[in-house]
């Protein structure tokens, strides 16, 4: 009977385990539930360099400090912040700035097996700080469906993406977003993983009036598990569509902790 418990509470927390939500992507979310009570602590940093035609001595620094709490298995919200370096020719003001506050909210629809094809929803709301508070001019609405697949030791990820923007005083400039990721990334051990990813984004102005240039990232993909809760996600995404005034490189280093 002794064997019996201890069997089933090893199998109890290799389920927990393997419900930490440990990136395989930097750029999409996958459609994974979460064991419920979980924390989860994540560290960005983005850099973005080189504005192709604009600004060869551009660099951006983004900075995001997030925590992350499953609520239940299925449903998990997060606070974060985002701070930011940049320096350039085409940067006004050079130097550390703390960009905004946002709040977002992840519910897995169907986990994401062997079997069944992972459905997720994302919803985020951020807003940023002027210099007198919290009262600046730029706000966001962003909003994600989210489908993950695992094949064997493959897994394949689908972000589609839609996003609000207002910015200026009294949000006079309004700007909607269209998005995509995808990726595909191979397991080659239970702590590393490889694979591509591809980020896609397009700009509509005035009220889907003014539409912009497609913009495509793309690049390689690496998860690395350190131990139990421990694991860091890097990508390296080169600008291959050259619109003028876009980074024509962008690296992010995600790392978490999850307990």
């Amino acid at each position: 009977m002794k064997k019996m418990i201890l069997a089933a509470s090893l199998l109890s927390l290799a389920s927990l385990s393997a419900q930490a939500n440990e990136r395989k992507f930097t750029d999409g979310y996958e459609a994974r539930e979460t064991a419920a009570g979980t924390v989860e602590l994540e560290q960005w940093v983005t850099w973005k360099t080189n504005k192709r035609n604009k600004d060869s001595k551009f660099d951006r620094l983004d900075l995001r400090s997030e925590i992350e709490y499953s609520i239940t298995d299925k449903w998990r919200m997060a606070l974060y912040y985002d701070s930011r370096y940049q320096d350039g020719r085409s940067v006004e003001n050079d130097g550390l700035e703390f960009k905004d506050l946002a709040i977002e909210s992840i519910y897995v629809l169907q986990n994401a097996t062997q079997e069944d094809l992972g459905i997720g929803l994302y919803g985020e709301a951020k807003h940023d700080f002027g210099d007198d508070g919290f009262d600046g001019d730029f706000s966001a609405l962003e909003f994600k469906l989210l489908l993950t697949k695992d094949i064997g030791d493959w897994t394949l990820n689908w972000n589609g993406i839609y996003e609000y923007e207002r910015e200026g005083d009294g949000g006079e400039e309004e700007v909607d977003v269209l998005g995509q990721t995808l990726g595909a990334s191979y397991s080659f051990s239970p702590k590393f993983s490889l694979g591509l990813e591809a980020l896609h984004e397009v700009e509509w102005e005035h009220h889907w009036e003014e539409r912009g240039e497609n913009v495509v990232y793309l690049g390689p993909v690496a998860q690395v598990k350190f131990g139990e809760g421990y694991w860091m996600a890097l990508s390296v995404k080169n600008e291959i569509t050259d619109v003028k005034g876009e980074a024509e490189w962008m690296s992010r280093m995600i790392f978490g902790i999850s307990f």
